[in-house]
């Protein structure tokens, strides 16, 4: 049921207003400043005299109402210093924000807890110096520009809590003499009392916190109350950014900071130029990597500078004259194989020619292999990695070994460094968020279709290193122009705060596990597409038996700046094609189709200048051309598909009488079919004439001990075949029409033969079969009369199959607990469905795939069932639709949706 929330915030004289349905708000101005730190988003909304800060939830608005008094640093009844201010940087502790105000921008607020006169508790620091002393006296910074915090006591070698600044000079900007990085200690002062034991009767001496405050250490020693920055500028010697003294300027107050807490190390991301007379081995490195030492700062370069001295130009680094490395947002990966890696938004170039490139760098990480005492001081973790992993007992892959040789550097061109896959996206990078195997990224473009959540995923090689990257694809659906957003790990969402074409600022979330019935009677989503398949296919006519998206990434029908895509959706005699976003649609019921019964496959073949869509059923199979057997020409719009469909120039001709078909994948000017028993080529010999083929069979069941085939995939050189006894695979030449009897099916002998039910593929050319140059198979498995189901992970290579590891104990990736009939993976994210069997209602498990040894909070669940409702028995076919960010899962019931 829809509701209308009104939200008054009243500070000071202000007062703003926000409502919106479905408890998520438009704003009815830009946001001065927003901020998102893992689960726990703010806003900062500007009004008249001053700024309101609000805490954003999946459920709506909380906002922070500031007082006149406050506990301020333990004392009861202070003038509460945020009353009247404008915030001008915000961030996050624990759950509660941490903010910078405009008018003292070089002193720190931490708002401990409550947002009422009663329990509003503030600690603060007003007095943060720079990295410069002058004749001995400190100098305080003239504003902080960053921060993180995240070195928390739970780390036993840290053992207190510890945050960062970057700090402009006294008079100076950041990245100038004077400014650096500033080290702050969380500690506590406590004071004892009495109190009477109610057993004993008599007084006992107690402690208690009695206030919480920053202790600013001097970062270069670690002096307690010495407040001093870690220098951060050209002059310092031994500087970890200059390389051979070819530095010419750090750019004035562009920053990023990461602190990650497996590895125990800040990252802090520059943007930095070299000298116009700089030599071929003099540069500068815009990555350093920050250790806590004894309670004071080191810094490293994240590349040794005689590596970068050696190689020239690399991702975070140049030398040479008038080079420009500017690194916009870092954030660290830790993989579910294990490995770790820095994700880098930016590298060699200006701003506006690096802000879409993302790259991954693996990183140094022995907190798997060796005592805590023995590495967090250790130099090398959080530095580049050299390839080669080290597989622990029970923790996965791990790269102990810093790189040592210029062969062991990341290039902007290798497959396994290129996030995107060198993908151009439609708009700019505002934000960037890592979600497991997943690096996501808020682009803004000049349209709504141009703008969106994009993602793209990390494909593993047989050592649980990532080999490539799947290209940029819209993942999600997302309101407007995103510019900020996050990851909620607890409520397994994903926090959006977009600008709407009317320029109101909207917060909407996305659910990674929650799945809408998108039955025609309850049009409560936002996915037309959806509407229209649910009103075209309908649950007493069997629902929806399959369904395929094509967008841009299909080698054919790729068309330069159209971010929409074509549906196709197939169910009892009849199909349809419907144009996403548009929902325009075209529905096809010819006699052909009819003729084979329910269709249960689609599928596209193409020749030099056309494409045929193929429809495969329970009698036959039937193929899409015009009267003299061409296909359809190579169009400027994915609409303009649907519109030639209309004219009716198209009909289905039935082709072969293939019963029970399985699977259809069309290839260049053939296709293959599969069915129960066996699997056959159809090659044309004059264009797509009916009449004018040859078929030829690449297997049957006969010999494969008369298992039966449940799945197929085709690649340029590699068939692989999943069967009930097993998984086959053999070298094919997908240009020519193999001879069957040269054909050697060899079985993957680490599954034995278990039961193949399906196939899912992951592949960095972004077409749905391509495995070359390198793919991620995710296989699974099952028994019916057991009751069982596994997923494993497999990488696919110049035709050779290997296993991904997990661990050294487990082979598989995922246990569905039960017997599944249907999979898609996406990245480290594994929906799997069981079907009606023996009374047992059907439904929907959404798995999320978690790293070796990792334990999930009180409140995570790694997993999540879906119960469909009364008139499902199966969901047969799991799509993404790209030019929305929905997903689709359909069966005989009709349709489910991610909105």
């Amino acid at each position: 049921m829809k509701r209308c929330r009104l939200l008054l915030i009243v500070i000071s004289c202000v007062t703003i207003l926000c409502a919106q349905d479905n408890n998520e708000p438009c704003i009815d101005q830009e946001p001065l400043v927003s901020f998102s730190f893992k689960e726990v988003p703010f806003l900062i909304k500007k009004g008249r005299n001053t700024s309101s800060l609000v805490k954003l939830f999946p459920t709506g608005q909380f906002p922070y109402v500031f007082p006149e008094k406050a506990y301020l640093n333990g004392q009861i009844g202070c003038v509460n210093p945020l009353v009247n201010k404008e915030v001008a940087l915000l961030s996050v502790l624990g759950e509660a924000p941490v903010i910078v105000t405009k008018d003292q921008p070089g002193a720190l607020y931490w708002v401990m807890q409550g947002s009422s006169a009663e329990n509003m508790s503030i600690v603060s620091i007003e007095t943060i110096n720079d990295a410069d002393r002058k004749n001995e006296v400190p100098q305080q910074t003239a504003a902080i520009v960053g921060l993180s915090f995240g070195a928390t006591a739970t780390q036993l070698a840290l053992r207190r809590d510890y945050f960062f600044l970057a700090v402009k000079g006294h008079e100076s900007e950041f990245g100038q003499s004077g400014s650096g990085i500033a080290l702050l200690r969380l500690d506590t002062e406590v004071e004892t009392y009495k109190e009477e034991n109610k057993q004993t009767g008599k007084e006992e001496e107690k402690t208690r916190i009695k206030r919480r405050f920053f202790n600013p250490l001097d970062a270069v020693t670690g002096d307690d109350y010495g407040n001093r920055a870690f220098p951060i500028d050209c002059s310092v010697e031994n500087n970890p950014i200059n390389i051979h003294d070819g530095l010419a300027e750090i750019v004035p107050n562009v920053v990023d900071m990461h602190w990650d807490e497996s590895l125990h190390r800040l990252f802090v991301g520059l943007q930095v130029k070299t000298k116009h007379d700089a030599r071929v081995d003099q540069g500068a490195c815009a990555v350093l990597v920050g250790r806590i030492e004894n309670g004071h700062l080191n810094f490293e370069p994240l590349v040794p500078h005689d590596l970068l001295k050696q190689m020239g130009d690399s991702i975070v680094a140049g030398t040479g004259p008038d080079k420009s490395i500017s690194v916009h947002k870092i954030r660290t990966m830790k993989t579910t194989t294990g490995t770790m890696y820095l994700i880098v938004q930016g590298g060699n170039g200006t701003p506006d020619e690096t802000v879409n490139k993302v790259c991954a760098l693996p990183l140094v990480e022995k907190g798997l292999i060796a005592l805590l005492d023995t590495w967090v001081f250790d130099k090398d973790v959080g530095t580049l990695a050299a390839p080669d992993v080290t597989m622990t007992t029970s923790f996965g892959a791990t790269f102990a070994q810093s790189a040592g040789h210029i062969e062991q550097m990341c290039t902007p061109n290798q497959l396994q460094t290129m996030v995107g896959a060198n993908h151009a996206l439609p708009g700019t990078v505002s934000d960037i968020e890592v979600v497991r195997d997943a690096v996501w990224v808020a682009v803004k473009g000049q349209t709504e279709q141009q703008s969106g959540l994009f993602v793209s995923y990390a494909i593993f090689d047989e050592q649980g290193r990532i080999a490539a990257w799947t290209p940029w694809k819209r993942g999600m659906y997302s309101r407007g122009a995103p510019f900020k957003f996050c990851f909620n790990p607890i409520d397994r969402v994903m926090q959006v705060l977009s600008i709407l074409d009317d320029g109101r600022v909207s917060y909407h979330t996305t659910s990674y596990f929650e799945l809408k019935n998108g039955d025609e009677k309850k049009q409560e989503h936002h996915s037309e597409v959806a509407k229209q398949l649910a009103t075209t296919f309908s649950q007493k006519e069997g629902g929806i038996q399959t369904i395929i998206f094509k967008d841009a990434t299909d080698p054919f029908l790729a068309i330069d700046n159209d971010l929409s895509g074509l549906v196709l959706a197939g169910g009892y005699q009849k199909c349809a094609i419907v144009h996403s976003p548009s929902a325009k649609k075209h529905i096809f019921n010819d006699e052909a189709l009819k003729s084979i019964g329910a269709i249960t496959q689609i599928a596209k073949m193409q020749s030099d200048a056309t494409v045929c869509f193929l429809a495969g059923g329970v009698y036959g199979v039937a193929i899409l051309v015009d009267q003299e057997g061409n296909g359809v020409p190579r169009l400027e719009k994915f609409e303009d598909y649907v519109d030639l469909f209309a004219t009716e120039k198209y009909q289905w001709k039935k082709i072969s009488d293939h019963k029970l078909v399985r699977k259809i994948i069309g290839g260049y000017n053939c296709f293959y079919v599969a069915t129960r028993d066996s699997i056959d080529r159809i090659d044309f010999n004059q264009a797509h004439h009916v009449n004018s083929y040859t078929t030829t069979q690449l297997m049957n069941t006969q010999q494969l001990q008369k298992a039966t085939i449940n799945d197929l995939i085709i690649s340029t050189n590699t068939a692989i075949v999943g069967t009930t006894k097993g998984m086959f695979f053999a070298s094919i030449d997908c240009a020519h029409s193999p001879q069957a009897e040269y054909i050697e099916w060899k079985m993957v002998n680490e599954l034995g033969n278990q039961a193949i039910i399906k196939f899912s593929l992951l592949t960095h050319s972004g077409n749905e079969h391509q495995l070359e140059p390198a793919g991620q198979l995710y296989v699974l498995t099952g028994s019916l009369i057991e009751g069982r189901g596994f997923v494993y992970r497999l990488f696919v290579h110049n035709g050779e199959i290997k296993f991904v590891p997990f661990s050294k104990e487990q082979r598989w990736l995922v246990n569905c607990r039960g017997f599944r009939h249907n999979l898609m993976a996406e990245g480290s994210l594994v929906f799997s469905t069981k079907g009606l069997t023996s009374g047992q209602s059907p439904m929907i498990q959404i798995q999320q795939i978690v790293q070796p040894g990792y334990v999930p909070g009180v409140r995570q669940s790694m997993s999540t069932y879906i119960p469909l409702i009364t008139g499902w028995s199966h969901v047969e076919h799991i799509i993404l639709d790209t030019a929305t960010g929905h997903l689709f899962m359909c069966g005989d019931g009709g349709i489910y949706l991610r909105e």
